[in-house]
């Protein structure tokens, strides 16, 4: 599975993503499973 996500603005983009990792290290199935995080600057549209 993929989650795009786009802001209009880098620093909303990050303090989310910041956040979410903050809750997903702590998270006993965060560990059960393999994620990764890329962080991409391109505009796709």
């Amino acid at each position: 599975a993929q989650l795009l996500i786009q802001a209009n603005t880098r620093a909303p983009l990050h303090r989310l993503i910041s956040a979410w990792l903050l809750v997903l290290e702590q998270m006993p199935s965060g560990r059960q499973v393999r994620w990764s995080l890329d962080v991409d600057p391109v505009d796709l549209y």
